[in-house]
Protein backbone atom coordinates (compact mmCIF):
# COMPACT_ATOMS: atom_id res chain seq x y z
CA UNK A 1 0.00 0.00 0.00
CA UNK A 2 3.15 2.44 0.21
CA UNK A 3 5.87 0.65 -1.10
CA UNK A 4 7.77 4.29 -1.27
CA UNK A 5 7.31 5.18 2.43
CA UNK A 6 10.47 4.36 4.57
CA UNK A 7 8.63 4.59 7.90
CA UNK A 8 6.79 1.23 6.65
CA UNK A 9 9.71 -0.59 6.28
CA UNK A 10 11.22 0.26 9.64
CA UNK A 11 8.17 -1.22 11.00
CA UNK A 12 7.90 -3.81 9.00
CA UNK A 13 11.78 -4.85 9.96
CA UNK A 14 10.68 -4.20 13.60
CA UNK A 15 7.27 -6.38 13.51
CA UNK A 16 9.86 -9.33 11.62
CA UNK A 17 11.94 -8.90 14.55
CA UNK A 18 8.72 -9.18 17.40
CA UNK A 19 7.37 -11.66 15.30
CA UNK A 20 10.65 -14.00 15.26
CA UNK A 21 11.05 -13.27 19.05
CA UNK A 22 7.50 -14.60 19.52
CA UNK A 23 8.40 -17.75 17.42
CA UNK A 24 11.13 -18.24 19.60
CA UNK A 25 9.37 -17.72 23.09
CA UNK A 26 6.02 -20.71 22.13
CA UNK A 27 8.53 -23.03 20.91
CA UNK A 28 10.98 -23.34 23.63
CA UNK A 29 8.00 -22.49 26.41
CA UNK A 30 4.89 -23.86 24.50
CA UNK A 31 6.38 -26.77 22.94
CA UNK A 32 9.32 -27.43 25.33
CA UNK A 33 11.67 -27.12 22.32
CA UNK A 34 15.31 -26.31 23.01
CA UNK A 35 16.45 -22.91 21.69
CA UNK A 36 19.81 -21.75 22.40
CA UNK A 37 21.36 -18.20 22.98
CA UNK A 38 21.75 -17.52 19.66
CA UNK A 39 19.06 -18.50 17.88
CA UNK A 40 17.38 -16.06 20.36
CA UNK A 41 19.81 -13.38 19.94
CA UNK A 42 19.78 -13.78 15.79
CA UNK A 43 16.29 -13.74 15.90
CA UNK A 44 15.86 -9.95 16.43
CA UNK A 45 18.23 -9.12 13.41
CA UNK A 46 17.79 -12.00 11.13
CA UNK A 47 18.34 -11.44 6.98
CA UNK A 48 14.19 -10.69 6.38
CA UNK A 49 14.52 -7.36 8.94
CA UNK A 50 17.57 -6.79 7.33
CA UNK A 51 16.25 -6.33 3.77
CA UNK A 52 13.46 -3.90 5.09
CA UNK A 53 15.84 -1.61 6.79
CA UNK A 54 17.76 -1.40 4.27
CA UNK A 55 14.66 -0.28 1.75
CA UNK A 56 14.34 2.39 4.57
CA UNK A 57 17.64 3.73 3.86
CA UNK A 58 17.76 3.75 0.17
CA UNK A 59 14.28 5.37 0.05
CA UNK A 60 15.63 8.20 2.95
CA UNK A 61 19.11 8.44 1.64
CA UNK A 62 19.40 11.46 3.76
CA UNK A 63 18.25 9.24 7.22
CA UNK A 64 21.45 8.59 9.09
CA UNK A 65 19.45 6.65 11.55
CA UNK A 66 18.34 4.10 9.12
CA UNK A 67 22.27 3.96 7.36
CA UNK A 68 23.22 3.33 10.74
CA UNK A 69 20.67 0.21 11.98
CA UNK A 70 21.26 -1.45 8.73
CA UNK A 71 25.38 -1.66 9.33
CA UNK A 72 24.41 -2.52 13.36
CA UNK A 73 21.99 -5.20 12.68
CA UNK A 74 24.23 -6.84 9.59
CA UNK A 75 26.98 -6.51 12.32
CA UNK A 76 25.05 -8.66 15.25
CA UNK A 77 23.81 -11.28 12.55
CA UNK A 78 26.99 -11.57 11.05
CA UNK A 79 28.87 -11.62 14.57
CA UNK A 80 25.96 -14.42 16.10
CA UNK A 81 27.46 -16.77 13.23
CA UNK A 82 30.88 -16.59 13.89
CA UNK A 83 33.10 -18.21 16.64
CA UNK A 84 35.98 -15.42 15.75
CA UNK A 85 36.75 -13.30 18.84
CA UNK A 86 37.77 -10.58 16.22
CA UNK A 87 34.22 -8.72 15.77
CA UNK A 88 35.93 -5.84 13.86
CA UNK A 89 33.29 -5.39 10.52
CA UNK A 90 36.70 -6.78 8.47
CA UNK A 91 37.07 -10.14 10.04
CA UNK A 92 33.28 -10.79 8.93
CA UNK A 93 32.06 -12.72 5.99
CA UNK A 94 32.36 -10.71 2.83
CA UNK A 95 28.61 -9.74 2.64
CA UNK A 96 28.52 -8.28 5.79
CA UNK A 97 31.77 -6.41 5.20
CA UNK A 98 30.66 -4.86 2.36
CA UNK A 99 27.23 -3.94 3.12
CA UNK A 100 29.21 -2.35 6.46
CA UNK A 101 31.47 -0.64 4.38
CA UNK A 102 28.37 0.55 2.42
CA UNK A 103 26.74 2.06 4.75
CA UNK A 104 29.94 3.58 6.66
CA UNK A 105 31.03 5.57 3.31
CA UNK A 106 27.06 6.92 3.03
CA UNK A 107 27.45 8.23 6.55
CA UNK A 108 31.09 9.58 5.50
CA UNK A 109 29.48 11.23 2.35
CA UNK A 110 26.58 12.40 4.90
CA UNK A 111 28.64 13.82 6.40
CA UNK A 112 29.85 16.79 4.31
CA UNK A 113 26.21 17.64 3.47
CA UNK A 114 25.22 21.43 3.24
CA UNK A 115 22.22 20.89 6.38
CA UNK A 116 24.56 20.96 9.12
CA UNK A 117 22.18 18.86 11.69
CA UNK A 118 22.09 15.90 9.08
CA UNK A 119 26.05 16.33 8.57
CA UNK A 120 26.41 16.45 12.58
CA UNK A 121 23.82 13.23 12.81
CA UNK A 122 26.03 11.42 10.28
CA UNK A 123 28.94 12.01 12.28
CA UNK A 124 27.35 11.12 15.60
CA UNK A 125 26.22 8.08 14.04
CA UNK A 126 29.21 7.45 12.50
CA UNK A 127 30.97 7.86 15.54
CA UNK A 128 28.92 5.24 17.36
CA UNK A 129 29.17 2.41 14.60
CA UNK A 130 33.20 2.98 14.92
CA UNK A 131 33.38 2.75 18.82
CA UNK A 132 30.71 -0.65 18.47
CA UNK A 133 33.48 -1.75 15.96
CA UNK A 134 36.28 -1.38 17.90
CA UNK A 135 37.88 2.04 16.62
CA UNK A 136 40.16 3.25 19.71
CA UNK A 137 38.44 6.05 21.47
CA UNK A 138 41.46 8.17 20.44
CA UNK A 139 40.27 8.27 16.52
CA UNK A 140 36.59 8.35 16.99
CA UNK A 141 36.73 11.72 19.19
CA UNK A 142 37.29 14.30 16.00
CA UNK A 143 33.64 12.72 14.71
CA UNK A 144 31.78 13.87 17.54
CA UNK A 145 34.25 17.15 18.30
CA UNK A 146 32.63 17.91 14.70
CA UNK A 147 29.02 16.50 15.36
CA UNK A 148 28.88 19.29 18.33
CA UNK A 149 30.62 21.86 16.73
CA UNK A 150 28.15 21.72 13.74
CA UNK A 151 25.21 21.47 16.37
CA UNK A 152 25.86 22.06 19.55
CA UNK A 153 22.68 21.54 20.30
CA UNK A 154 22.82 16.93 20.46
CA UNK A 155 22.99 16.15 23.63
CA UNK A 156 24.13 12.74 22.88
CA UNK A 157 27.08 13.84 20.43
CA UNK A 158 28.22 16.08 23.66
CA UNK A 159 27.72 13.02 26.36
CA UNK A 160 29.74 10.39 23.86
CA UNK A 161 32.63 12.76 23.20
CA UNK A 162 32.55 13.58 27.04
CA UNK A 163 32.84 10.09 28.06
CA UNK A 164 35.37 9.14 25.71
CA UNK A 165 37.64 12.27 26.79
CA UNK A 166 36.78 11.32 30.66
CA UNK A 167 40.04 9.89 31.15
CA UNK A 168 42.40 10.94 28.38
CA UNK A 169 41.57 14.92 28.93
CA UNK A 170 43.28 17.15 31.52
CA UNK A 171 40.59 18.65 33.86
CA UNK A 172 40.72 21.76 32.18
CA UNK A 173 40.11 20.86 29.01
CA UNK A 174 36.61 18.80 30.16
CA UNK A 175 35.80 21.88 32.28
CA UNK A 176 36.14 24.44 29.11
CA UNK A 177 34.16 21.22 27.08
CA UNK A 178 31.43 21.62 30.05
CA UNK A 179 31.57 25.17 29.67
CA UNK A 180 31.11 25.47 25.86
CA UNK A 181 28.11 22.89 26.13
CA UNK A 182 25.95 25.32 28.94
CA UNK A 183 26.46 28.07 26.60
CA UNK A 184 24.39 26.87 23.67
CA UNK A 185 22.36 25.00 26.00
CA UNK A 186 21.54 26.44 29.67
CA UNK A 187 19.72 23.55 31.18
CA UNK A 188 19.47 22.52 34.77
CA UNK A 189 21.29 19.36 34.24
CA UNK A 190 24.60 21.08 31.99
CA UNK A 191 24.26 23.21 35.35
CA UNK A 192 25.26 20.23 37.21
CA UNK A 193 27.79 19.06 34.93
CA UNK A 194 30.00 21.73 34.76
CA UNK A 195 29.50 21.38 38.81
CA UNK A 196 30.92 18.30 38.59
CA UNK A 197 33.56 19.61 36.68
CA UNK A 198 34.36 22.38 38.81
CA UNK A 199 34.12 19.68 42.17
CA UNK A 200 37.18 17.55 40.54
CA UNK A 201 39.09 20.90 40.17
CA UNK A 202 38.37 21.45 43.95
CA UNK A 203 36.93 24.71 42.69
CA UNK A 204 34.21 24.72 45.77
CA UNK A 205 32.38 28.39 45.30
CA UNK A 206 32.07 27.48 41.64
CA UNK A 207 31.03 23.96 42.19
CA UNK A 208 28.51 25.51 44.50
CA UNK A 209 27.57 28.07 42.81
CA UNK A 210 26.51 26.19 39.02
CA UNK A 211 24.79 23.76 41.54
CA UNK A 212 22.66 26.47 43.08
CA UNK A 213 22.08 27.59 39.55
CA UNK A 214 20.94 24.45 38.42
CA UNK A 215 18.49 24.07 41.26
CA UNK A 216 17.01 27.34 40.38
CA UNK A 217 16.10 26.31 36.80
CA UNK A 218 13.94 23.14 37.46
CA UNK A 219 13.32 23.84 41.39
CA UNK A 220 10.30 21.54 41.06
CA UNK A 221 11.81 18.47 39.33
CA UNK A 222 12.81 16.26 41.85
CA UNK A 223 15.33 14.16 40.05
CA UNK A 224 17.39 17.37 39.83
CA UNK A 225 17.19 18.01 43.40
CA UNK A 226 17.97 15.15 44.42
CA UNK A 227 21.85 15.40 42.33
CA UNK A 228 21.86 18.87 43.27
CA UNK A 229 21.66 17.96 47.13
CA UNK A 230 23.80 15.09 46.95
CA UNK A 231 26.19 17.48 45.16
CA UNK A 232 25.77 20.32 47.66
CA UNK A 233 26.52 17.56 50.50
CA UNK A 234 29.63 16.28 48.63
CA UNK A 235 31.04 19.62 48.43
CA UNK A 236 30.20 20.30 51.87
CA UNK A 237 32.22 16.90 52.99
CA UNK A 238 35.18 18.25 50.91
CA UNK A 239 35.44 21.75 53.25
CA UNK A 240 34.54 19.74 56.44
CA UNK A 241 37.07 21.24 58.08
CA UNK A 242 35.14 24.02 59.04
CA UNK A 243 32.73 22.83 61.17
CA UNK A 244 29.51 25.15 59.54
CA UNK A 245 30.15 22.54 56.38
CA UNK A 246 29.33 19.73 58.70
CA UNK A 247 26.06 21.54 60.01
CA UNK A 248 25.37 22.17 55.92
CA UNK A 249 25.95 18.64 54.76
CA UNK A 250 23.33 17.42 57.63
CA UNK A 251 20.97 19.80 56.59
CA UNK A 252 21.49 18.30 52.83
CA UNK A 253 21.17 15.11 54.03
CA UNK A 254 17.66 15.56 55.55
CA UNK A 255 16.21 17.07 52.52
CA UNK A 256 18.27 14.44 49.95
CA UNK A 257 16.39 11.50 52.40
CA UNK A 258 13.10 13.52 52.14
CA UNK A 259 13.49 13.71 47.98
CA UNK A 260 13.91 10.19 47.89
CA UNK A 261 10.50 9.26 49.04
CA UNK A 262 9.28 11.59 46.18
CA UNK A 263 11.18 9.45 43.62
CA UNK A 264 10.56 6.57 42.41
CA UNK A 265 13.59 3.96 42.68
CA UNK A 266 15.01 2.41 39.71
CA UNK A 267 18.13 1.85 38.16
CA UNK A 268 18.25 5.48 37.06
CA UNK A 269 17.90 6.90 40.67
CA UNK A 270 20.26 3.88 42.57
CA UNK A 271 23.73 5.18 41.47
CA UNK A 272 22.33 8.06 43.73
CA UNK A 273 21.65 5.92 46.30
CA UNK A 274 24.94 4.70 46.39
CA UNK A 275 26.27 8.12 46.32
CA UNK A 276 24.33 9.16 49.37
CA UNK A 277 25.31 5.90 51.49
CA UNK A 278 28.89 6.91 50.59
CA UNK A 279 28.66 10.43 51.54
CA UNK A 280 26.52 9.28 55.09
CA UNK A 281 29.74 7.07 55.65
CA UNK A 282 32.05 10.12 55.49
CA UNK A 283 29.83 12.28 57.06
CA UNK A 284 29.02 10.14 60.31
CA UNK A 285 33.02 8.84 60.69
CA UNK A 286 33.90 12.87 60.86
CA UNK A 287 31.66 13.21 63.45
CA UNK A 288 33.34 10.62 65.09
CA UNK A 289 31.15 8.99 68.11
CA UNK A 290 30.64 5.55 68.87
CA UNK A 291 27.40 5.55 67.44
CA UNK A 292 28.24 7.68 64.39
CA UNK A 293 30.91 5.34 63.30
CA UNK A 294 28.57 2.46 63.71
CA UNK A 295 26.56 4.15 61.46
CA UNK A 296 29.30 4.74 58.80
CA UNK A 297 30.37 1.29 58.62
CA UNK A 298 26.59 -0.01 58.36
CA UNK A 299 26.16 2.72 55.26
CA UNK A 300 29.68 1.39 53.39
CA UNK A 301 28.68 -2.12 53.98
CA UNK A 302 25.10 -1.60 52.68
CA UNK A 303 26.48 -0.19 49.29
CA UNK A 304 29.37 -3.56 49.37
CA UNK A 305 26.69 -5.48 49.73
CA UNK A 306 24.57 -4.37 46.85
CA UNK A 307 28.19 -4.43 44.62
CA UNK A 308 31.43 -6.16 46.17
CA UNK A 309 33.57 -5.02 43.73
CA UNK A 310 33.22 -1.26 44.34
CA UNK A 311 36.05 -0.03 44.67
CA UNK A 312 35.16 3.70 46.56
CA UNK A 313 33.07 1.86 48.87
CA UNK A 314 36.11 -0.45 49.59
CA UNK A 315 38.47 2.29 49.77
CA UNK A 316 36.17 3.96 52.18
CA UNK A 317 35.21 0.96 54.59
CA UNK A 318 39.23 0.19 54.41
CA UNK A 319 39.81 3.78 55.83
CA UNK A 320 36.73 3.28 58.45
CA UNK A 321 38.12 0.39 59.70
Amino acid sequence: MAPKESEIFVQRAGYICQSSLLNCFFRHFHDNEPIDAVTWTSASCSKESIASLQKAADLSPTNYQYISLVAYFVWMNATLKTSSQNLAPDALPDDARQSIRNAMTRLENLSQDAHTNTAAGALENLAMLKGMFGTPAAAVVPYLRKAVSLDPSRDQSWDLLLSLLSDSASQDELTELFKTRLKYKDSARNHLLLARAFERQEKWDQAREETKTALKHEPDNPAIALVAHLELAALALEQSSDPSHLTEAAEQFTRIEELFGKVPFNAEIAPHWRELNLNLAIYNDLINTPETRKLAKACVDSVLKDDPSDERAKEISEALN
